[in-house]
């Protein structure tokens, strides 16, 4: 009775809305405005016309929108959210802002459209395969969670039946990797073991089946692997920096301070710039103003890790109060004594509150998950690696005041020769064609390392003759890479580059890779 009076309640409110819909159309087509208002109703009411019982389908083609969750206004993020909950198909947490509404477009397209036993096939991202946000597609179980409140309400089901993928090795095709998924409504069960991937050169975008024939080959492969099983290892160990955004109000640089000169221990700042800024940052006036040195940290970003080196930090306002351990805002700032820090937090905030995301505070941002305040107090040893690349860098970081950013990942290591073990593994190629059938992949193809590198390697053992000798290999490259000059301002890109061709001519890469390569022989 209450579904039927909820049903009933929809119909109504549908009503109501053709109905004015019709309403203003009449009145457009009266003011000869009707140009395009045919086409926009009959998109409003075809839905709910096939959503009737008598009018469901046998077969259902389509490429969803793969509009993401961090695009979207905050009204629609919020309907999305509710939306998938609902079906079980929101995974949340750090993946939450990756989560478009494909997967959701998939299950209610079966919900509202599909027969009993009719097939839907569908162009889903690649990830839709292995990706943690699409976890509760794959289940093909779209229902709500049993509470104390209410039951199970099951809304649809399918079982994958086949799937291709177009990885991308398929241009020109979409901006990112891609695939199709093939289900039937019914009862949930097994993912597909075999999949038809495709590989090949088309001749134009929009190409047609006939046309694609000839350009593309084919072969069965497995079902890609995901990253979602627990990987070992260093997983554990490793940890991402701190999500240091919006940058403009935290990274600095040195300002003039004028014929007066500046206090040594409270220097003038103003903010950093840089022609990567967006707006709403990019069009503002820097922040200026004299900051207590203790607030002033070097923070190593993505770019500032090179193989077995590290490159130029940034310097940035990390507000962190070792007195009382804890971050400060402008408020507590000003009651700690700062008051050149709360000077600045209260202008951060300010911008912030003005034209930042409201669901947080800008403290709340700055410690995203933790990561910041999971860094206090730094060790003295630590070893970092960039999230992204094509080919991996990682270095130790000896500074105990020196802060990590999110594009690396870090991890405190026990002691000079496990430090040197990880940096080795976690510089060679051999690790890194180890995972790259698990890493997310993008435009230009696999991109993401996350924690699959660090998960990859064995923990340290002194007494393991391999691992002494991998970490026996670390010092070498380190003291070859010291010794390249590298030209101020060069590209972090090309310095990289410039480090490991002076590794491949010393010898020394090459035998970290055959090391590495016997070190993962083992594991497998």
């Amino acid at each position: 009775i209450e579904q039927r009076a909820k049903k009933e309640e929809v119909l109504r409110e549908t009503r109501t809305t053709l109905a004015s819909t019709y309403k203003n159309l009449r009145r457009l087509r009266a003011e000869e405005r009707n140009h395009i208002w045919g086409y926009v109703a009959r998109n409003l009411s075809r839905p709910v016309w096939l959503a009737d019982a008598r009018q469901k389908v046998d077969v259902i083609i389509g490429n969803p929108p793969w509009l993401a969750y961090r695009d979207m206004s905050p009204e629609m993020q919020k309907r999305l959210h509710a939306e998938c909950a609902e079906r079980s198909l929101w995974a949340g947490g750090k993946v939450a802002t990756h989560q478009d509404e494909s997967a959701y477009f998939f299950a209610r397209c079966v919900e509202l459209y599909l027969k009993k036993n009719g097939l839907i096939a569908m162009v889903l991202p690649l990830a839709a395969m292995t990706r943690q946000q699409y976890r509760g597609l794959r289940t093909g179980i779209f229902a709500s969670k049993l509470t104390r409140k209410k039951e199970v309400r099951m809304y649809a089901s399918v079982r994958f039946t086949e799937a291709w993928t177009f990885d991308e090795s398929v241009y020109p095709l979409f901006n990112i990797p891609s695939c199709v998924l093939i289900a039937s409504e019914g009862e949930a069960g097994p993912l597909p073991a075999k999949v038809t991937a495709y590989s090949g050169q088309l001749p134009r975008r929009d190409a047609s089946a006939i046309e694609a024939e000839g350009h593309l080959s084919s072969w069965q492969s497995s079902w890609p692997e995901g990253n979602e099983s627990r990987i070992a290892g260093y997983s554990d160990r490793f940890r991402q920096g701190a999500t240091v955004v919006p940058r403009f109000l935290f990274l600095i640089e040195r300002a003039s301070a004028g014929r007066l000169g500046s206090n040594p221990d409270a220097p003038i700042v103003e903010s950093r710039r840089s022609n990567l800024e967006k707006p709403p940052w990019k069009a503002l006036e820097p922040l200026r103003g004299p900051i207590e040195k203790q607030f002033l940290r070097p923070l190593y970003l993505g770019e500032s890790i090179a193989p077995f080196r590290l490159l130029e930090p940034v310097q940035a306002v990390i507000p962190w109060d070792q007195a009382k351990p804890g971050l400060l805002d402008s408020d507590s700032a000003q009651r700690g004594g700062y008051r050149h820090l709360a000077k600045w937090m209260k202008d951060a905030e300010a911008l912030w509150n003005e034209r930042g995301k409201k669901r947080m505070s800008l403290l709340e941002r700055l410690d995203f998950y933790g990561n910041l305040t999971g860094q206090m107090p730094p060790d003295s040893v630590r070893i970092v690696y960039a999230a992204s690349g094509t080919v991996p860098a990682a270095a130790m970081l000896g500074d105990s005041r020196a802060m990590v950013e999110h594009k690396l990942y870090w991890a405190s290591a026990s002691d000079k020769p496990e430090a040197a073990y990880l940096v080795a593994a976690l510089n060679s190629n051999a690790i890194r064609e180890h995972v790259a059938s698990r890493q997310s992949r993008g435009q230009w193809g696999p991109r993401d390392f996350d924690k699959l590198l660090a998960g990859a390697i064995p923990e340290f053992d002194p007494s393991n003759p391999l691992h002494r000798e991998l970490a026996a290999e670390g010092p070498r490259a380190e003291k070859v890479a010291a010794q390249v000059e590298l030209p101020e301002g060069m590209h972090f890109i090309r310095a990289r580059g410039l480090i490991r061709k002076s590794l491949r001519e010393d010898g020394v890469a090459d035998r970290i890779e055959k090391l590495v390569a016997r070190l993962l022989a083992k594991q497998s």
